[in-house]
């Protein structure tokens, strides 16, 4: 009898080679306990074998590890695509011999949450740490450790994963690249799918980009979903330098294309700006001397005073509260020559005062009284001291 019980383990052992599964210790107790039962019963050959292989096929599903399917079997280079694995002898409890997924040893967390039960796991791609654009991998193994347990010998094609060029959504351009808070932003590139529902999610930044109008549900870009433009409200409440990402779950996280970025002033990459924007300002005049209390509203101040900073005319304004939309500020003694006053004489022969208000808009030389048929003879006429040649 203990003769052919050794050639049954090695028939075992073999059928589990054969079906690409491993042969469990859960396995092993059963057959030890049959074979006791039979030998105490005196069990024939022929029933004690016929026993035993029954036992085998009956426990060999949720007893021996194997990988029958992995889909999708290409995904994004960013990461984040969505994969199912079919198979058997997975773990249903994530604490105890819980399930460890990698494709070519790059591991893919699992999702316990859609992986509780013994023939289906779920896992997210992380990014492949070698991307390159317009580059993808090879086909890579597919392991699956449940415990101490692997499947070792899983190298059919249906079973392996590959990071793939053309299964990366791509955001090749962000517009406006620089606003105010509570801008429509259209993304433009190449995101797979026709249907709007297959996109769990758009990120600039951390904050979510909406897709839908909220008193409509309609979506932002009037024409309909595009695979190749998307028109999102950005939820960004603080100013600073951001990236755009796109989640397509069936492909995964999208890739942000060089043509797409540009420096900042830190040297970071990025795709889109956002500034405060200043509305008003109170009082609008004030002591030359400082000590005037303005108030400034706008949006995207934020609510950190120690990382605001206010200047008026190059003077420092010393901050004293701040919400997202109001900021207060004491403004400083500003120094005998400032910047923002020229004194000239114009062609009476009067002294005038020019003041230069802010920082944005456009600086030009004028001509009052000035006539002549081209620019030079303009030019040649008169112009005011220290004044730059701008038309």
């Amino acid at each position: 009898r203990w003769h052919h019980f050794s050639d049954l383990l090695s028939v075992c052992s073999l059928l589990c080679k054969f079906t690409s599964t491993v042969l469990t210790t859960k396995v092993v107790s059963l057959l030890l306990y049959v074979l006791r039962l039979g030998l105490a019963s005196r069990m024939s050959s022929y029933a004690l074998w016929t026993s035993l292989l029954i036992l085998v096929t009956e426990y060999r599903s949720s007893t021996c590890l194997s990988i029958h399917n992995v889909s999708p079997r290409s995904g994004s280079l960013a990461g984040g695509a969505k994969v199912t694995i079919d198979g058997s002898g997975f773990s249903p409890d994530q604490y105890e011999g819980a399930n460890h997924v990698f494709f070519g040893g790059l591991p893919c967390d699992v999702d316990w949450f859609n992986s509780a039960n013994e023939n289906q796991l779920v896992c997210w791609t992380r990014p492949w740490p070698e991307a390159r654009e317009e580059e993808s991998t090879p086909y890579l193994q597919t392991d699956v450790v449940v415990g101490r347990v692997s499947d070792t010998e899983n190298n059919r094609w249906w079973r392996q994963h590959r990071y793939y060029w053309w299964s990366t959504p791509r955001t090749e351009s962000v517009l406006p690249r620089s606003s105010v808070l509570g801008i429509v932003m259209v993304l433009k590139g190449w995101f797979i799918t026709n249907n709007v529902h297959d996109v769990q999610r758009v990120l600039v930044g951390n904050a979510l980009c909406e897709l839908y109008r909220p008193e409509s549900s309609e979506l932002y870009r009037s024409r309909g979903w595009s695979r190749h433009e998307i028109h999102c409200l950005s939820g960004l409440l603080k100013p600073g330098f951001y990236n755009a990402t796109v989640h397509v779950p069936r492909y995964g996280w999208s890739w942000n294309h060089s043509k797409a970025l540009q420096p900042g002033p830190n040297g970071q990459l990025y795709m889109f700006e956002l500034h405060p924007d200043v509305t008003s300002v109170y009082p609008s005049i004030g002591s030359s001397d400082g000590g005037t209390l303005l108030r400034i509203r706008g949006s995207g101040f934020g609510s950190m005073m120690d990382k605001l900073s206010v200047d008026v005319d190059g003077v420092p304004c010393e901050v004293q509260t701040v919400t997202d939309t109001l900021l207060t500020c004491l403004t400083g003694r500003p120094p005998t020559h400032s910047s923002a006053i020229h004194r000239f004489n114009d062609t009476s022969g009067i002294s005038s005062t020019l003041r230069f208000e802010g920082v944005r808009g456009c600086t030009m030389t004028v001509w009052k009284n000035i006539y002549g048929g081209t620019i030079s003879d303009l030019r040649n006429s008169y112009k005011y001291p220290d004044q730059p040649d701008i038309y």
